[in-house]
């Protein structure tokens, strides 16, 4: 299933939805889900549970962030609490012009990151040990950021307020959450996008945060 040609097939329709991406794209993707298995089995880098299946858990609703990030877009992103690498790594490998920067809070994580960003050899891309409640004076130095995004979500107003002042006037913090979210808006309004499977099923959805929308 992580094969390139696996990915191809399963993930092909999605990415050309969303304007398409590098033509080596499942070759890159297959080798950081490689390199996740064998690294998951040592470092909780993403849950067990989910593990079996990563494609379908954890790279799917990561091509969400394709719906804010055009192919050829130089965007500066940051990714909050990029645990194993979703939606950042994906979000890359398909957006390569991209600057991105990816804060972590646990220091194997952060080295597994390193690892990949360097064996992949994705450019412009930084890891930044800490929490962004008390922002690394790294990540400081390499604001602002036209997008942030947060897949693993806890106080949404707390960390609003500690991402506002890292975006550009023009920027936007979106946070993941479920789909059948019950404060969630039928349709696409401009701070909600819902995002489907090639099927039309729903996925995952993203909101808009903070006084940036």
């Amino acid at each position: 299933m992580t094969s390139a040609p696996a990915l191809r097939d399963c993930l092909g329709g999605l990415v050309d939805r969303e304007g398409g991406g590098p033509p080596d794209w499942p070759e890159r993707l297959a080798a950081f889900l490689e390199r996740l298995a064998r690294r998951n089995r040592h470092v909780n880098l993403i849950s067990r549970r989910t593990a079996s299946r990563v494609v379908e858990n954890h790279v799917v609703p990561s091509l969400a962030t394709l719906r804010l990030v055009c192919r050829d877009a130089r965007l500066r992103v940051l990714d909050i609490g990029s645990g194993g690498g979703f939606p950042a790594i994906p979000l890359k490998i398909l957006r390569p012009r991209v600057r991105l920067d990816l804060v972590e809070a646990v220091q194997r994580k952060c080295d597994f990151l390193s690892d990949v960003i360097r064996e992949l050899e994705l450019l412009d891309c930084e890891v930044h040990w800490g929490r962004v409640e008390a922002s690394p004076a790294s990540v400081i130095e390499r604001a602002p950021f036209e997008l942030a995004f947060a897949r693993a979500v806890g106080d949404r107003e707390r960390l609003g307020k500690s991402v506002e002042p890292l975006l550009d006037g023009s920027g936007g913090f979106w946070v993941f959450e479920n789909p059948d979210s019950p404060d969630g808006v039928v349709g696409e309004p401009k701070d909600r996008i819902l995002w489907t499977d090639s099927s039309g099923a729903p996925v995952t959805a993203l909101r808009r945060m903070g006084s940036a929308i």
